[in-house]
């Protein structure tokens, strides 16, 4: 556990002084965490997932599957036929949503939404909107957030929920596209 920590620490260009401050806590105690020298419960796997922007599970599973989950993932042309043809033609995609990250906006895990990829739409991005998201921390994934500000989204879960610098050149994320709401 101690080398995946360090891991997402790693590939976000955070010292540990970096990660300490984002989770309230000292130095000295991520270093420990890193190290396995100090026992990961309940309140340390939150502590660690708020921060670093993960679901608990990616802390726990081997880098190469932790890289490969993206948040939404776009529906087979093949199943959707014509309708996704005709959608691609307008900048439009269908995707399956994958991830709990914004189910307070009502898009459940399973979700099927449509999500604007025109350069239009997402210059007509406001503040609500859920947008997607690519974000290159090592394998590039595809995140759903909610945009607040022009460079910054957040989840949208009950129970926590992490703000994202858009502008972050460690994150090398850009809005991809805009899910469209009824």
């Amino acid at each position: 556990m101690g080398n995946r920590i360090q891991e997402l620490r790693d590939a976000r260009g955070w010292t540990q002084a970096d990660l300490a401050e984002r989770m309230g806590t000292s130095q000295q105690q991520v270093g420990r965490l890193e190290k396995e020298q100090r026992r990961l419960h309940k309140d340390w796997l939150d502590k660690l997932a708020d921060a670093l922007e993960v679901r608990i599970e990616e802390l726990l599973e081997a880098p190469d599957r932790a890289a490969e989950m993206p948040e939404l993932m776009p529906v087979d042309d093949g199943a959707m036929g014509s309708v996704a043809q005709a959608l691609g033609k307008r900048g439009l995609r269908i995707y399956r949503v994958e991830a709990d990250s914004v189910i307070d906006s009502q898009l459940p895990v399973g979700a099927i939404v449509t999500v604007d990829e025109t350069p239009e739409g997402i210059g007509a991005a406001k503040t609500g909107d859920i947008v997607s998201v690519e974000a290159g921390l090592g394998e590039k994934r595809t995140l759903l957030r909610v945009l607040i500000r022009p460079c910054l989204v957040t989840t949208n879960r009950p129970e926590r929920n992490h703000l994202f610098r858009l502008d972050n050149p460690a994150m090398a994320a850009k809005i991809t596209g805009v899910v469209l709401r009824d």
